[in-house]
Order: structure tokens, then sequence, then C-alpha cells
């Protein structure tokens, strides 16, 4: 029972490991979502919104395919990964500024797809948790009823041991 609730710590301890981290990286992507579909009305409120944070998470996406969206979408993601906003000048930021035109392509659809793919792998990690937590609940009942019908036996058996001692005894 012991060894088994050291296995069950583990896999509990890896679970929420794994869970927050895919809560954050949820979070994290709706936030650049909101931000690039901001950014999309603003023109350069992306530029501001192009922090190492947002790189981040698109190379996030980069690197964690999600299944269904379409490999067109991976291309403007690398081109989009590439750009660098560029500092015009110092200062007098307002004059300088050019007109931005939203170049997000199909960015945002694809961290909408990465958020899904990151959600459903969350309510499978969630599944599997119960799963595991059912699981192991019904271990430790067989376990107990097994010790039990154990007991029982063994207390049995000393009965029938101590009846046959003294029906030997009591006919020697």
């Amino acid at each position: 029972q012991d060894r088994a609730q050291g296995i069950r710590d583990e896999g509990a301890d890896l679970y929420a490991k794994v869970s927050s981290d895919h809560k954050a990286t949820i979070k994290a992507i709706a936030d650049a979502q909101a931000a690039l579909e901001a950014s999309e009305e603003g023109g350069a409120a992306l530029l501001q919104l192009y922090t190492p944070q947002l790189r981040r998470i698109l190379s996030l996406a980069d690197a964690a395919w999600p299944q269904g969206v379409a490999q067109t979408h991976r291309a403007a993601l690398a081109s989009f990964l590439q750009q660098r906003p560029a500092q015009l000048a110092e200062g007098d930021r307002a004059a300088h500024v050019q007109s931005f035109k939203f170049k997000s392509g199909d960015v945002i659809e694809l961290l909408k797809g990465l958020k899904t793919k990151f959600e459903d792998e969350l309510i499978a990690a969630d599944k599997a948790e119960t799963n595991s937590l059912n699981a192991f609940a019904l271990e430790t009942q067989s376990r107990d009823a097994s010790i039990a019908a154990a007991k029982k036996s063994k207390e049995e058996k000393e009965t029938t041991k101590g009846e046959t001692e003294e029906s030997m005894n009591a006919h020697s």
C-alpha cells in the first residue's frame, strides 16, 4: 500500500505540473490572441505588444504545430516571427510612426487552433488523472479486501488447528 501510495503521489505531482503548465500556456495564448486582435484595429499597438513574451508564445505555436491547422498558416507565422519592429527615432515617436498595415495574416487563427489543442490536452490530462484516482481507489479497496480475507482465513485455520490439536491431545 505504501509503495502504491508513493506511485500515486508521483502521478499526482506530475499531473499538477502538467495541468499548471497547460493552464499558463492557454492563458498566454489567449493574451497573445487578444493583443493581436486589439492591434488589428490600432496598427501601432502591435509594435508595442510585440514583446519577448508574445514572441515566445508565437515560437511555441510554431514548435507545437496543431493538427488540423493549415500549413499555409505556418508560413504566415514564420514570416510574422521574422518581423522586427523598427525604431525610427528617439524622442518624438508620434511624429515618426509610419502607418501600419496589420500583417498578422493567419496568426490569430493559428493561435485559436493552438489554444484549442492545449485545452483538449488539458481535458485529456484531467480525464487521465480522474481515471488514475479511481483506479487507485479500486486497487486500495481490492488490497484491503484481500488482506481481510487472508486474516479471516488465517483465523479459521488457527481455530481448526487448535481444535485438531485439542482433539489429538484428548485421544492420546
